[in-house]
């Protein structure tokens, strides 16, 4: 299993978060973001499908689509409640004991810091997780 941590040093969660499930749908993998509750599920439901106007992420949530989980290459939800997701994204204040993931990212901004640092102290036990920040013109560069 690989952790990585992103920290965003500029740009809010809501403007790195798409950018970063571009690349692990482009790559064909199966993503289920976790939220810290059902506000956030219904916000970046509507982000997803509207951060762009040349493209959108296919995705479903509890909301409105339950009954297509299992055709969902993106899930919304507030629990782990997707079959056989390659990667998590976890929005919650908590770190997650999966190992049957292919891969976790976390996303802060500075301002959780604390956080970060506890999350990144559990997992560290049971990986070397990987740390990027976020330069100044948007791009991400591994932290040592």
């Amino acid at each position: 299993m690989i952790v990585n941590f992103y920290e965003t040093t500029q740009d809010p969660i809501e403007k790195v978060l798409p950018k970063i499930v571009e690349k692990i749908y482009a790559s064909q993998k199966r993503c289920l973001i976790l939220c810290r509750d059902m506000e956030q599920v219904q916000s970046l439901n509507t982000l997803l499908w509207t951060y762009s106007q040349l493209s959108f992420l296919p995705h479903g949530c509890a909301v409105d689509m339950a009954d297509f989980k299992a055709q969902q290459p993106i899930w919304l939800s507030t629990i782990i409640d997707m079959d056989d997701p390659n990667v998590i994204v976890n929005l919650i204040s908590t770190p997650i004991e999966v190992t049957s993931v292919e891969r976790i990212i976390e996303i802060f901004n500075t301002l959780d810091q604390t956080i970060a640092d506890k999350k990144f102290l559990f997992y560290q036990k049971h990986c070397v997780p990987q740390w990027f920040i976020q330069t100044p013109k948007g791009e991400w560069s591994k932290k040592e």
